[in-house]
């Protein structure tokens, strides 16, 4: 049992080190708001002010320490970024180019972001059903520890993957893991399936019985995830099944809220319109996807795509 002297200690140190998290997150924002949005350096007293307003029942007036912690800390992290000047005014450099607006796209800036959400989770103040997926896994923690670890060091896994669409499970072995990313409200885990000598992408939450063999590959082809989701529009792992190549008529007005939406594929610009070609292998989910533009999207080819899209409009709308 916790003694009083020793809870008190403990929720103590709780609270500093949150109370000093979210100063830590609030700087940053402050930061970002003043050197992206109104492009100006930020000086110790403006950024003191904001966070006295945003923390009335803290009753801190010395934010000093913290601003300069924040800014050694974020120094660290941050990759193409670094926050430069003084008290009399801060701001954000990136050590590549002179292009700060791209600060969002830093690895450091996104894990950051990516903490701060995983904090508000921890207050309760937000939701996050894309971790559904992963406490699918009975052993969450030590599922991506095994992912993380093979990807790394070249180690190959074997697991179970059960496809709804042929509802059966598939034994794979020799799979050499190379990136978790999520799509379409789904977690894939893309690797190297050495029996099909080719890269394929699987569904986390269809993932069982993972573990760890004793076989480790540095010679197998260099992935490029770029090209990977670029030519990857579906979330299907159909084996055995030829890629089916799309064009696409996207009126000028949409080139963008679908490019928005949506990162595969290349684009043919026209004056009046785009032609959008991308690769699947499953087609029906690129017919989904254009079922929700209502008829503003058309497809240009394959031939044999288009029938089949007009077969599903028929019996849809049942038109003759």
């Amino acid at each position: 049992m916790i003694s009083k002297k020793k809870k008190h200690f403990v929720d103590d140190l709780s609270n500093k080190s949150f109370k000093d998290l979210e100063l830590f997150f609030q700087i940053l924002g402050i930061l970002e708001f003043y050197n992206i949005e109104r492009k100006q350096p930020v000086t110790y007293q403006q950024i003191s002010e904001i966070l006295d307003n945003l923390n009335p029942e803290k009753n801190l007036k010395d934010f000093n320490r913290q601003i300069q912690g924040t800014r050694e800390i974020i120094n660290k992290l941050l990759k193409n970024f670094s926050i430069k000047g003084s008290k009399k005014g801060l701001k954000f450099e990136n050590v590549i180019n002179s292009e700060v607006s791209k600060l969002k796209n830093d690895k450091g800036y996104q894990t950051i972001f990516l903490l701060y959400i995983s904090f508000l989770l921890y207050k309760s103040e937000i939701e996050l059903e894309l971790l559904d997926q992963f406490l699918e896994q009975e052993l969450p923690f030590s599922f991506l520890i095994h992912l993380s670890f093979s990807i790394k060091n070249s180690y190959s896994i074997d697991f179970d993957y059960h496809s709804d669409r042929r509802d059966e499970t598939l034994h794979l072995e020799e799979f050499y893991p190379k990136k978790i990313y999520f799509k379409d409200n789904h977690w894939l885990l893309i690797g190297f399936d050495s029996n099909k000598n080719q890269f394929v992408q699987f569904l986390i939450h269809s993932i069982s019985n993972l573990s760890l063999n004793q076989k480790r590959n540095l010679k197998i082809p260099k992935f490029n995830f770029a090209k990977f989701r670029k030519d990857s529009f579906s979330l299907a792992v159909l084996f055995d099944t030829k890629p089916i190549h799309f064009e696409i008529y996207v009126p000028k007005r949409f080139v963008k809220s679908v490019q928005k939406r949506r990162k595969e594929g290349s684009w043919i610009h026209k004056s009046d319109h785009s032609i959008w070609k991308l690769v699947t292998y499953d087609s029906s989910e690129v017919f989904q996807y254009i079922f929700r533009w209502r008829g503003e999207l058309r497809i240009l080819s394959p031939s044999d795509s288009i029938k089949e899209f007009k077969n599903l409009l028929n019996e849809i709308y049942k038109i003759h």
